[in-house]
């Protein structure tokens, strides 16, 4: 039997899948809540397909009749029969994540049945080991996002209330103000990439991925994010996270020494990368833009 809160936030991550790539954070309660008042009739019709599977499993067992294809099942609504199918595949995961327990990182307590209801809904095929590894690596961004703008934000907030408005030097200095619940070792996964006073860095990400930390699979964690009072900042599919978190670096540099303003044109942050090659390799990828 599915619970009511299962129904609605499976609802919600069909309505759309929350992903993380602006500067904006979205906020999944609100859009839960635009869709409470469907939740009974939802629960009901699931629970009736709940049913309708069974005694097509119980079917499948007697050589009298052979079970129906779940795609016509008598009655059942598209949408429903895919809501079922995320379910599947979120179970699929889960299993597949205690076959792998390299998989797991410590912020997956901090997931959300959001979280895991997005990832079931965009990974619609999990055959493949690959295919596994790659949702895997799904979930893994989408804990690591929600412990930096949840916990991570939150000791930030706090240490600069106690700090005058001035940045810690180093993230372990937030140690001391995460919640009781929080797991401090998750610090490490984690580095500062701004410094000096929250007020000037409002509006740039202040923490990101420690790229020599955060990796549990080098093909597929591939998305860097950064996050601050001001929002949040992804990029990925164009190098290694340790070349994100220069380019993100250099993006902070140049708008401390500039008054705050964005670059006009993307070479301009090029001086302000702290690895050479990683510079190169920027101005490279310019070039071969134009």
């Amino acid at each position: 039997m599915l619970k009511n809160t299962v129904i609605l936030l499976l609802a919600a991550a069909l309505a759309g899948e929350y992903w993380h790539a602006s500067r904006t954070i979205t906020n999944a309660q609100s859009q839960n809540a635009a869709l409470r008042n469907q939740n009974t009739q939802l629960e009901r019709r699931v629970r009736q397909i709940e049913a309708q599977r069974d005694q097509a499993v119980a079917k499948a067992a007697s050589p009298i009749a052979p079970a129906a294809p779940a795609a016509t099942i008598e009655g059942a609504d598209p949408m429903e029969l895919r809501m079922a199918g995320i379910l599947d595949r979120i179970q699929l995961l889960k299993g597949w994540l205690d076959r792998h327990p390299a998989g797991r990182i410590g912020e997956f307590a901090h997931l959300t049945d959001d979280d895991w209801m997005a990832t079931g809904r965009r990974f619609e095929k999990l055959d493949t080991d690959e295919d596994f590894r790659k949702a895997a690596a799904d979930l893994r961004y989408r804990a690591e996002f929600d412990f930096m703008q949840g916990p991570l934000l939150k000791a930030l907030k706090a240490y600069t209330t106690t700090s005058g408005g001035t940045l810690p030097l180093d993230i372990g200095q937030l140690a001391g103000y995460l919640d009781p619940s929080v797991d401090p070792s998750l610090l490490g996964h984690y580095v500062m990439i701004a410094s000096g006073s929250s007020q000037s860095t409002a509006n740039m990400p202040i923490y990101a991925l420690n790229p020599q930390s955060a990796i549990v699979d080098e093909a597929y964690d591939t998305t860097m994010v950064g996050v601050g009072p001001g929002g949040s900042w992804s990029q990925g599919g164009n190098g290694s996270l340790a070349f994100l978190l220069d380019e993100m670096q250099a993006r902070n540099a140049y708008r401390l020494a500039n008054s705050g303003f964005q670059p006009q044109t993307p070479d301009q942050i090029a001086p302000y990368f702290q690895n050479p090659q990683f510079r190169a390799q920027f101005l490279a990828g310019l070039k071969a833009r134009k």
